[in-house]
């Protein structure tokens, strides 16, 4: 789910979300 919000705002989440959850 929170790489679906990194698609949407790649510019402000990208990297993060995917350290996050990287699943």
């Amino acid at each position: 789910d929170n790489h679906t919000g990194s698609v949407k705002n790649p510019t402000k989440n990208t990297t993060k979300l995917c350290q996050l959850v990287p699943l």
